[in-house]
């Protein structure tokens, strides 16, 4: 049986895959390469802290906030990336228990 929180995942992820589609390529290019300022997980990380900090501020309006907390997701994402978890790892995650 799919869990409450497993569909309102499925709707954010497809949220953010259009995000990704509709401006994060068309802004950025098609690879993380293409973009000059993400090389490290902690440039993602970084920018994970200026999209919160954005929220903290609370001026940018309720939409931008959505927004914002897409590019989280997204970003988060990237910086998953860039530390190449080991399959070990993926599955230990996915399993809920530790190595």
């Amino acid at each position: 049986m799919t869990s409450d929180k497993e569909i309102k995942w499925a709707r954010f992820n497809g949220i953010v895959e259009q995000h990704i589609k509709n401006y994060a390529v068309n802004q950025y290019g098609p690879t993380v390469g293409d973009s000059d300022d993400l090389h490290t997980a902690e440039d993602c990380i970084n920018y994970i802290k200026k999209y919160v900090a954005r929220r903290e501020a609370a001026r940018r309006g309720r939409l931008e906030v959505l927004r914002d907390l897409v590019k989280i997701a997204h970003f988060a994402n990237l910086a998953f990336d860039f530390m190449k978890p080991t399959e070990e790892e993926i599955a230990a995650i996915a399993e809920g228990r530790t190595l």
